[in-house]
């Protein structure tokens, strides 16, 4: 196909040459705009080597975007977080992603957006394999960046990204984070495009920092298929990590993964498999959304140590229109000699996610339980109860 011979940034000059003709005037994008964002609030309560930690907070994010103006839109999103409760062992063990009380302009950015096209510049969202937000926890991280892209194709994404901050969220000090600097700048690229059934997917980052720049890259593929009533997807990925900063080579390692999910009525799951290389770490993405590996447990973060290979297992069942469950079980198996320890365990988990109907519509509720079996070492279990609760207008 011809287009496929033209770059991403021949796209975007050739729709900016077309001429910008709207009939609204500023005024109208600003008052046709539209508001929306929600209410959370948040309880977990975890337990590690038997030191319980509990916190409760409180969130609102709030989201105005312009009506579009020639093809232009400004959007604004504020982030507001307070932590009413928390005890003493949770301000250590909540402190990297929920102890962090303040506000926040995670969003503030101008897009101009025409046949497809697009230039997003300012505070924002990202969500690509490789530089991604993740909304788990009552804030959410985002960056400052020069995005452009292209969706003009039928099932085909095409993005490109210069990151120059990122905003994580927590300070590490108990407040909400501020927009800090990426090193010298950051640069990824992303593609996706569905063949019939197959979809493909790649992804490059590279963050250049004085003391060693770190990059990534990532490959999917995705094949569907039906075999009587079944759905069935047959999913492959992989992860290559490089980091310059260390000398000692740790985290210059490699990650691939295979799942087979599928569905039938209101029944679904998926069985997963990952490797680690043996003796390195893979460094796997910016952003706490990045490095979506397959075998990564709800609560649990994906794994990409060294040395591991992880089998999951995830059944999910759908009761009604409003309400899902499931449940999850991995086996984290280190490759070490020593078999008692701390690196091989077990984790089983299980939840619901419920959306109200009625006079509550907009009202989500979410309870999860995870379980870290170290039996094999004879040490306590690690625990993880969470409930979240999310209204949104």
């Amino acid at each position: 196909m011809r287009f496929g011979r033209l770059s991403l940034v021949a796209v975007i000059a050739a729709t900016l040459s077309q001429g910008l003709f709207a009939a609204d005037t500023l005024a109208d994008a600003f008052k046709n705009g539209k508001v929306n964002g929600n209410l959370k609030a948040y309880y977990f309560n975890r337990n590690n080597n038997n030191t319980p930690a509990n916190i409760t907070s409180l969130g609102l994010n709030l989201n105005f975007i312009t009506d579009k103006y020639k093809g232009f839109t400004v959007g604004i999103t504020a982030q507001a977080v307070d932590t009413p409760n928390i005890n003493t062992a949770g301000k250590t063990a909540f402190n990297d992603d929920m102890y962090g009380s303040g506000a926040i302009l995670s969003e503030a950015y101008l897009k101009y957006q025409n046949s497809g096209a697009y230039i997003k510049a300012g505070r924002q969202y990202i969500d690509s394999p490789l530089v991604a937000n993740d909304d788990s926890r009552i804030a959410k991280d985002a960056f400052e960046a020069y995005v452009i892209g292209y969706e003009g194709i039928k099932d085909t994404t095409l993005m490109a990204a210069y990151i120059t901050k990122f905003q994580d969220r927590t300070d590490k000090s108990g407040g909400i984070d501020s927009f800090n600097s990426i090193g010298n700048g950051a640069w990824t690229i992303f593609a996706s495009t569905t063949l019939n059934n197959l979809t493909l997917s790649g992804a490059y980052l590279k963050v250049n920092q004085d003391n060693g720049n770190q990059e990534a890259a990532y490959l999917e593929g995705l094949y569907s298929t039906k075999l009587n009533t079944v759905d069935f997807t047959f999913n492959a990925q992989y992860f290559y990590g490089k980091d310059n900063s260390d000398t000692t080579g740790g985290n210059d390692g490699k990650t691939y993964a295979l799942e087979i999910s599928g569905s039938l009525d209101k029944l679904s799951g998926y069985v997963a498999y990952s490797k680690n290389s043996s003796d390195k770490a893979t460094f796997a993405g910016i952003g706490t959304g990045s490095g979506p590996l397959y075998t990564a447990a709800p609560i649990a973060e994906a794994n990409f140590d060294a040395g591991y290979r992880v089998v999951a297992i995830n059944v999910e069942y759908t009761l009604s229109e409003a309400l899902n469950a499931y449940l999850f079980y991995s086996n984290n198996n280190h490759n070490a000699q020593d078999t008692a320890s701390l690196s091989t365990y077990d984790i089983y988990g299980a939840g619901a996610d419920y959306s109200f109907g009625g006079m509550f519509r907009g009202l989500d509720a979410i309870v999860q339980y995870e379980v870290k079996d170290f039996s094999f070492a004879g040490l306590p279990n690690d625990k993880e109860f969470r409930l979240k609760a999310k209204y949104s207008f």
